[in-house]
């Protein structure tokens, strides 16, 4: 196919097949041999700007990113990573918006810039969940939690450091609070 051929059924109907059939991870098609390639996210490294579940396009002719640009890269197994493309000491890497870890590319034999990120072009609104019971945790279960979280990259050390920060300002804030109501009572 060429740039501008379409495929044999109607887009609008192909493309639904094909984001029909995602599975984990994100949707890049290479047999489309097409400039502009429709990609579903899979992760949520790119969270809050590009979130899990985006439909965003890629112009996959750019094959040379700027500094800054949102990338897509192709990584061992046909695997695929998006990150604002850098240069760390000379080394392309990848940053992530979630997370602190910069991506080695170097890490990665044969990966190759599959394009750049151009636009999201499509956000579904998810259902709202119904309503959970609350679980019982014990502290040596919430903290083998958090460490798998941080494992996963689901929860960036970033954000727990903010959480503690937020906790302890909470905390203090009460103290405040406690100790003007405890002047006031005594005062009485």
């Amino acid at each position: 196919m060429s740039d501008f051929d379409w495929p044999p059924i109607p887009y609008a109907d192909y493309l639904r097949q094909q984001l029909d059939a995602i599975t984990e991870y994100e949707y890049i098609n290479p047999k489309l041999n097409r400039r502009w390639d429709p990609v579903v996210l899979g992760g949520n490294a790119m969270h809050p700007v590009i979130q899990r579940g985006d439909l965003m396009l890629i112009d996959t002719a750019i094959k040379e990113p700027e500094d800054g640009q949102a990338t897509a890269v192709r990584v061992g197994g046909g695997r695929t990573v998006i990150g604002y493309w850098r240069a760390n000491r000379g080394k392309p890497v990848l940053e992530q918006e979630r997370t602190e870890k910069l991506i080695d590319l170097g890490e990665y034999p044969g990966w190759e810039v599959y394009g750049i990120v151009t636009k999201i072009i499509g956000r579904g609104i998810p259902p709202h969940p119904p309503a959970l019971e609350p679980v019982k945790v014990s502290p040596k279960m919430a903290r083998y939690v958090v460490g798998k979280l941080l494992e996963d990259g689901k929860l960036s050390r970033k954000d727990l450091r903010r959480y503690l920060r937020d906790m302890r300002a909470e905390i203090d804030n009460l103290e405040r609070r406690l100790a003007t109501l405890r002047g006031e009572e005594a005062g009485s």
